[in-house]
């Protein structure tokens, strides 16, 4: 269901020409779902209470799809 809202609402930025989606918010009475693309083939999905603090909620799924997009780290020794 997330991929699916999150393909119809990048077609939907396409075509109001907001440019590439970034996230998408679904905010309701018992909290915030927040959808975030990875790459082509994955979703960040985050579900937040309704009093999280949705900016700092923004900035860390931004960053933790970037490294999903980005791949594995590559291992230390």
């Amino acid at each position: 269901m997330c991929a699916s809202l999150l393909a119809l609402a990048e077609r939907a930025a396409l075509e109001i020409a907001r440019g590439d989606l970034r996230l998408v918010l679904v905010d309701g009475e018992k909290g915030s779902m927040l959808l975030v693309r990875g790459d082509a083939n994955n979703v960040l999905a985050v579900a937040a209470r309704p009093k999280a603090n949705l900016g700092m909620i923004f900035r860390i799924a931004r960053e933790t799809a970037a490294k999903i997009h980005a791949g594995p780290a590559p291992a230390s020794l």
